[in-house]
């Protein structure tokens, strides 16, 4: 498996596997989801990430040169309510058939190793509540509870 950070010529097949992570998220868990979005606004969205120094996507490319996964990630503008430096990782997503192999493992940590130069000291991520599987995966990454979202739907 080779993590590599995504390149243009990427963009479909993350576009791909963001619409997964819609359709499984939003689509079986229910949480009200567009799950067009990726279809919609996913093209503009991580072309930018590739554009900008302080984001980036990594790609997992299978040895049969298989996009299976991806991480977006990108440095938070400083905030003078906690000032630490920080990241967020905001989106990532394996195909199924991949899972519980070590690539979502791989992704975080090559994530990691593009943070060192920022010098930040937190990194964020946000899950769906109902997906129990990625939360247990982000723990097991070392990420804490921080803090927690209550909706209401009216």
């Amino acid at each position: 498996m080779l993590i590599r950070t995504a390149t243009s010529e990427d963009l479909y097949d993350i576009i791909q596997l963001n619409t997964e992570l819609f359709h499984e998220d939003g689509g079986q868990l229910n949480i009200g989801v567009n799950t067009a979005w990726a279809s919609q606004e996913g093209e503009e969205y991580f072309a930018n990430y590739l554009k900008k120094k302080d984001a980036v996507v990594f790609v997992a490319q299978s040895g049969d040169e298989q996009i299976v996964g991806y991480l977006a990630g990108f440095v938070k503008p400083d905030a003078t309510w906690r000032p630490v430096k920080s990241v967020e990782l905001d989106s990532m997503f394996v195909l199924k058939e991949y899972r519980s192999q070590g690539v979502g493992t791989m992704l975080v940590d090559e994530f990691k190793k593009w943070l060192i130069p920022f010098k930040v000291t937190h990194v964020a991520v946000t899950a769906f509540t109902q997906n129990e599987r990625a939360l247990a995966f982000y723990k097991k990454q070392g990420f804490e509870d921080f803090s927690q979202t209550l909706e209401m739907k009216l």
